[in-house]
């Protein structure tokens, strides 16, 4: 007999704890549980929206194929976001995700700063040989997931964890959890980030500080999803960024955090494009966009992306 699928509501705004406990407690029967998913998954209406992955959540092991005969598998207990999008959805980010396959290549080293349960470590390793992953990921909450995913793949030779945030600094710093039902994606070391939080202590530190400690010889991909500080983490790695001139995924949700990233890289000859799911829209500037805050930055020399960029 099945476990009962325990199921959690994205309703963290709200602050009366009655009201959290008694909606939780009504979507974890197991046959509104079971036949709401079935609704969010097929009904295109509801699918196309946030209630299709947030209201009724995917728990248990979910098998998805992001490449012909590459098979993945990722674990929610109904508080993973991303595993429930990739059940009601079929696919999780795909103006970074298509991009991301496209980026990866063979014996590569992948640095995933902000790599919460491990979607994109889980790629790389998963679909690509002999690939070396080294996957940033400070949340207490998050970790027994990003451990679960990996050993349910068998890539633990393969992507090496640490608990620990990078920035521009070495030392010991606040962190910022959301108060969130399901697992936080908004987490940060940016106090003001985000309202309703919870905080510890973490370890910080720059990359460039770790690149010997850890045989950091050549980077070919990175990705950085710090909410908020993005800028700090590639300022703390410009050394790594100069030697090596790997291809960047970013994400940017101010203004202020695009201008300091492009005050970085811009003298390091890279070109910036926002990521769409139909290709690379070029950027003068690195701004916030309301329809893409995904960003990729390529070194000038690295031409493999050329066909993908689309005309402004």
């Amino acid at each position: 007999m099945k476990a009962p699928v325990r199921v959690c509501a994205r309703i963290e705004a709200m602050n009366f704890t009655w009201f959290k406990s008694f909606t939780l407690g009504l979507l974890s029967l197991p046959v509104l549980n079971t036949g709401g998913r079935w609704i969010c998954k097929h009904v295109p209406a509801i699918r196309k929206g946030l209630l299709g992955n947030r209201l009724f959540p995917y728990a248990g092991e979910l098998i998805w194929q992001p490449l012909p005969g590459k098979n993945l598998k990722m674990y929610s207990d109904g508080q993973d976001s991303i595993v429930s999008a990739l059940y009601v959805n079929g696919s999780h980010e795909e103006e970074i995700t298509w991009f991301f396959l496209k980026a990866c290549q063979p014996g590569m080293t992948f640095v995933d700063i902000g790599a919460n349960t491990g979607y994109f470590s889980l790629l790389a390793a998963g679909c690509f040989e002999q690939v070396r992953v080294l996957a940033f990921e400070p949340v207490p909450r998050v970790l027994s997931y990003l451990y679960r995913n990996i050993d349910l793949n068998k890539l633990s030779k393969q992507i090496q964890v640490f608990e620990i945030a990078l920035s521009d600094q070495n030392g010991q710093i606040e962190f910022y959890e959301v108060d969130s039902v399901t697992l936080p994606l908004g987490s940060s070391a940016n106090k003001s980030f985000r309202e309703q939080t919870r905080s510890y202590q973490v370890q910080m530190n720059r990359l460039d500080s770790l690149a010997a400690e850890l045989a950091l010889e050549k980077v070919e991909l990175v990705k950085i999803d710090t909410e908020s500080t993005e800028h700090e983490v590639i300022e703390g790695m410009l050394k790594l960024i100069q030697a090596s001139r790997p291809v960047i995924i970013c994400e940017i949700l101010y203004d202020h955090v695009g201008e300091a990233v492009q005050a970085l890289l811009e003298p390091l000859n890279y070109r910036f494009f926002s990521l769409r799911p139909q290709g690379l829209l070029p950027e003068k500037e690195i701004r916030l966009f309301s329809e893409a805050y995904n960003h990729a930055f390529i070194p000038v020399e690295d031409t493999r992306f050329d066909a993908f960029v689309l005309k402004n």
